[in-house]
């Protein structure tokens, strides 16, 4: 997330982002003193505002299962794991969850390599070197194709159990449903969303209660603004409290079009 502060405006961009009902007060550049910062305008993430998208399980819910299918997996020598993403990243939370849990590292191809070998320090559970580990990163859409694009030495004789994580395919999910789904030739289906649901996508939008809304990439309804929305029991009007936060002032050199800012601070 940006948060944009002048002398008279204050702006929320918060980029691709998933945050449970019960994590926001505990950002805490967005609250001060148990409320939240007054914002002028908010640009968010949208991706999930359907009615069709109510629900998503907790991260830590589904990575669970992952893990332990991976470690009943493994038992057998000759077996491997491949891990199919939505996204070429996004899904650091579910590398780190698996070595921490298994002590495994996941092997990723020397493209995504030179992107995670920079930032090591938050993401240590991945690895560039495939004969150390059973679990790869899968550059594949399908678990019917080949793996050469992700490993370059591999054994016809390896049984792989493919992992496919997504959110888009879990429309209608309930709370009270697995979070995974066995399907047949060695493949699991995982629900796990980098995006908030729109029930924490409203909850969010709530809780700041900002003058502006931009929805990006689909439109902020109004509607879901107003307190019957099936959305969210949360109230719309809050007290709202402007606080002065100290934080770090960050001096950016380069100039910043005229055009773009007059969009996000009108």
């Amino acid at each position: 997330m940006f948060l944009f502060r002048t002398n008279t405006k204050t702006v929320l961009y918060t980029g691709d982002f998933r945050l449970s009902v019960n994590d926001i007060s505990k950002f805490g550049y967005l609250n001060k003193d148990n409320e939240p910062i007054l914002i002028d305008a908010m640009y968010v993430d949208t991706t999930f505002i359907g009615y069709s998208y109510e629900n998503f399980p907790k991260r830590t819910e589904s990575v669970e299962y992952v893990v332990e299918e991976i470690k009943k997996w493994l038992r057998d020598d000759n077996n491997g794991v491949a891990l199919h993403t939505s996204a070429k990243i996004g899904y650091e939370f579910v590398f780190n969850e698996i070595y921490k849990k298994l002590d495994m590292k996941i092997y990723v191809n020397k493209y995504r390599w030179r992107f995670y070998s920079k930032i090591q320090h938050l993401v240590p559970s991945l690895t560039n070197n495939e004969k150390s580990t059973k679990i790869h990163s899968c550059m594949n859409w399908s678990e019917k194709t080949d793996h050469t694009k992700c490993l370059t030495n591999i054994s016809s004789n390896i049984n792989f159990l493919y992992i496919h994580f997504s959110a888009r395919k879990w429309d209608n999910y309930e709370i009270d449903q697995p979070t995974i789904n066995m399907l047949p030739s060695n493949r699991i289906d995982v629900c796990f969303a980098t995006h908030c649901s729109r029930t924490e996508l409203v909850h969010f939008v709530r809780h700041f209660s900002p003058k502006k809304v931009v929805g990006f990439p689909n439109p902020f309804p109004e509607k879901l603004l107003n307190n019957s929305s099936k959305a969210s029991n949360t109230p719309l009007k809050r007290k709202v409290v402007q606080k002065e936060i100290k934080s770090p002032e960050i001096k950016v050199n380069k100039k910043v079009h005229s055009a773009l800012l007059k969009v996000m601070f009108d």
